[in-house]
């Protein structure tokens, strides 16, 4: 994830065609004082907090997409320092699907189906081998165990593309219901969690 300083950076450039002067500064200060210490992925919630700001209301998706792209963008070479020792790639990915299933075990069926076509459809973007998006296809559909060797930032991609899904298909409010619980259930049993959020 990107460090607090470029985050700021990133909402207060996405926000100020929408906003006053005024509107703005109330933004950030929301931001601030709410979400700055908090996961990224609440970036939902935090527009829904702004959404009687300025224009951000009718703009929701736009904004929110284009925040999240550039959270998204190459990291820094620290951040690929940071992203390599701490755990095996095998060990992140058997945290991840831990992960990703929990918050898949909150939906519906046909949702769950709709939210692995998505992580899917990244996995291939991001050229991850055919067998690695297979095997963690059929261990998100199952009880199954895998060992992948993919990085800590698709993996984090893919756990933000389910959160997205889940927003679009039961709201923000129920998705950051279902992700908190996702972290709480997951860290007991996988500290490293914290390097997928």
């Amino acid at each position: 994830m990107k460090k607090t300083s470029e985050v700021y950076d990133i909402i207060y450039s996405t926000l100020e065609p929408y906003l006053s002067p005024k509107d703005l500064t109330t933004a950030i200060t929301i931001w601030e004082d709410n979400y700055s210490q908090l996961s990224q992925l609440r970036l939902n919630a935090f527009i829904n907090d702004i959404k009687s700001l300025g224009s951000v209301d009718e703009n929701r998706q736009t904004i929110y997409r284009l925040v999240t792209k550039q959270l998204l963008e190459s990291e820094t070479a620290v951040k690929n320092i940071v992203d390599k020792p701490q755990s095996t790639p095998s060990l992140l990915c058997h945290t991840f699907i831990l992960f990703a299933k929990a918050m898949l075990n909150e939906l519906r069926t046909d949702h769950q189906a709709i939210a692995i076509s998505h992580v899917q459809t990244l996995l291939r973007s991001k050229q991850v081998s055919a067998k690695n998006v297979k095997d963690i296809t059929t261990a998100l559909k199952s009880t199954i165990t895998i060992n992948c060797d993919i990085s800590p930032k698709i993996l984090r991609q893919s756990i933000n593309q389910i959160y997205i899904v889940t927003c679009e298909l039961i709201g923000p409010v129920q998705a950051d219901v279902i992700l908190n619980k996702a972290v709480t259930i997951t860290a007991d049993v996988a500290p490293d969690i914290k390097r997928l959020i």
